[in-house]
C-alpha cells in the first residue's frame, strides 16, 4: 500500500499536538511578562515559537527536527541568562521545557520508523 504524502502519521499529529500546547502555554507565559531587558523578551519570543518550529520541521520531511531542537536551545539559553548574569538553569521545567521535548522526541521517532 502505498503511503499518502499529505496525511500526517500519528506521531507528527501527536507531536504537534505537543508542540501547539507548547506554544499555547508559552504566549500565556509571554503575556505575563513584564517589558524589560532584551533577554527577557527573547525567552518570551521563544516561548511562543514551538508550533511554528513544529510546521517548519513537518515542511522539510528526511531530517532531524532542526527547528525545534533550535528552540529548545535558545528557549535554554534565554532562561540561563535571563538575570544580570548567566546561570545554568534546568531545561526541562514544566511545563514548557517538558512539552517541547515530548514533540521533538515524537517528531524524530517518527522520522526514524518512516526511514526503516
Amino acid at each position: 500500500m502505498k503511503n499518502n504524502p499529505t496525511r500526517l502519521a500519528p506521531l507528527d499529529l501527536f507531536a504537534g499536538v505537543f508542540a501547539l500546547a507548547d506554544t499555547v502555554i508559552g504566549a500565556i507565559i509571554f503575556i505575563a511578562l513584564e517589558p524589560g531587558p532584551p533577554g527577557d523578551v527573547i525567552m518570551g519570543v521563544t516561548f511562543v515559537l514551538g508550533f511554528p518550529a513544529y510546521l517548519f520541521d513537518e515542511w522539510f520531511t528526511g531530517r532531524v527536527p532542526v527547528g525545534l531542537l533550535t528552540v529548545f536551545w535558545l528557549r535554554w539559553l534565554a532562561r540561563c541568562s535571563g538575570g544580570g548574569h548567566f546561570v545554568l538553569v534546568n531545561p526541562f521545567v514544566w511545563p514548557v521545557g517538558i512539552l517541547l521535548t515530548i514533540a521533538i522526541i515524537a517528531l524524530q521517532w517518527q522520522r526514524i520508523r518512516a526511514s526503516s
